[in-house]
């Protein structure tokens, strides 16, 4: 099972890959950037969840590669959400009061 849960989701990020590369969805990825962060949020989340339920045996032979190296994958091309936000609230000329509430979180991680 957990193999077919895999192959499913390297299909789905294929055909992902295959749809971004049309003209089509090349301009809505440049119209719409946070969409396709969200995709790849979903597909960390589902890497997860695959070794989070996975039997520790399976878990062994497949964390490595591809469970791991995906996450990483995902998760060092999302960074780009964050730095997209925090450039957007720069933009901002009038912050007065403004706290960021996640800031602190955020230089905490150490990715």
């Amino acid at each position: 099972q957990v193999k077919t849960v895999l192959n499913v989701l390297h299909d789905f990020e294929e055909r992902i890959q295959e749809s971004e590369q049309s003209r089509q969805i090349g301009a809505w990825r440049k119209d719409h950037p946070w969409r396709r962060e969200t995709v790849k949020g979903a597909l960390m989340v589902m890497y997860s969840c695959v070794a989070s339920y996975c039997h520790p045996q399976m878990l062994l032979t497949h964390v490595d590669n591809p469970i791991t190296a995906k996450v990483i994958h995902h998760d060092s091309s999302s960074c780009q959400s964050v730095v997209q936000v925090t450039d957007a609230v720069k933009t901002i000329k009038d912050l007065e009061d403004f706290q960021f509430a996640p800031k602190a979180t955020l230089t905490a991680l150490s990715w």
